[in-house]
Order: C-alpha cells, then sequence, then structure tokens
C-alpha cells in the first residue's frame, strides 16, 4: 500500500496505472497551436483603446472547412452555365448548395469538442458556422489570442485581436473565425 497526499493506493500497478494517466493528461494538455491570422498593428482607421473587462463578452463565428470545398461547387455551376452541358440551364436546390458547402461530420466533432473541452458548451451549429459567445478570457486561451477594444474613425468600438490560432489538430477543420 502507498499513501500519496492521504490517498491510498492499493498496489504498486494501480500506482503505475495512475501516474501514467496522469502524465498522459498533461501532455494532452499542451497542444502546440498555429497561428491562423495575425497582423503587426491595427488596420489604418482603427486605434487600439484599451484591454477588455472581464465581464466583457466576445462573439465569435468559426467557419469549418467545407467537405467538398468550393472548387467542386464552382465545376458544378460552371457546368449548368455552358450552352454545350446537358445540364445547361438547371439550378441547384438549397439542399444540393448545402450538400456542397457542409463539413464532415468528424470536422463538426473535432470542432464542438474542442468548444466543450474550453468550457463552451452552449453554441449555435448553422450549416457550416459555428457562433458562440465567450467572455474574452476564454476566447483569448481558446484561440490563444489577447482581444483588445479598438475605435475606427467612424467611432464604433469593437473587441477585436490582431492574432490568434487554433491546435494544430484543427487547422484541417477550420478556415477562419471572426468576430
Amino acid at each position: 500500500m502507498f499513501k500519496i497526499h492521504n490517498i491510498v493506493i492499493a498496489s504498486l500497478d494501480a500506482f503505475k496505472m495512475l501516474f501514467m494517466t496522469g502524465v498522459f493528461a498533461i501532455l494532452a494538455s499542451v497542444v502546440s497551436s498555429r497561428v491562423i491570422s495575425s497582423l503587426d498593428s491595427a488596420p489604418s482607421g482603427w486605434t487600439k483603446l484599451h484591454s477588455p473587462a472581464t465581464t466583457d463578452v466576445v462573439r465569435l463565428q468559426i467557419a469549418m472547412r467545407q467537405y467538398h470545398g468550393a472548387s467542386k461547387l464552382g465545376e458544378v455551376v460552371l457546368d449548368f452555365s455552358d450552352p454545350g452541358s446537358e445540364n445547361y440551364g438547371k439550378h441547384l436546390s438549397a439542399k444540393e448548395v448545402q450538400f456542397y458547402t457542409a463539413p464532415t461530420e468528424d470536422t463538426k466533432t473535432a470542432v464542438l469538442g474542442w468548444l466543450v473541452r474550453h468550457g463552451i458548451d452552449s453554441f449555435r451549429v448553422n450549416h457550416d458556422t459555428v457562433t458562440i459567445t465567450a467572455p474574452v478570457s476564454v476566447a483569448d486561451a481558446l484561440l490563444n489570442a489577447t482581444f483588445s477594444w479598438y475605435r475606427n474613425t467612424a467611432g464604433k468600438k469593437v473587441l477585436r485581436t490582431l492574432q490568434y490560432g487554433v491546435p494544430d489538430y484543427l487547422c484541417d477543420s477550420i478556415d477562419m473565425v471572426s468576430t
């Protein structure tokens, strides 16, 4: 029997299993991420004001990678537009367009799982876009970002970040994140 921090462990094998589980949990939490978008400074016409308050929230839209992509949809549209094609003049239904622009189930599962692991359990999925509203601190951690308040020349104030990234394992599942 072993006793660690007032926890009694019945055998050496049980201790080894708990230790390895902990090691794997630590390794799994250290996920490398890739910068998706980065600016050196605020765009022309925008001025950085200040850091957000802890109570500030940001709305994010996450565009998931489309299974067939725009190229396949483009091929179909060109075929329908070609007078020499037997499909000339046909139209796609809304359901057919959704087929060409839909993310895979694996992509949806990976993206939604990532959100849940960051404590985001309230989101709206609309076809290939996931919309969330989260405290800025959660958005910063989620995207390895630093959000700040900015104002444009028209006086509009918005929360923005100059750089964000996603974990490497999601780079093929996420096309873009916007506010």
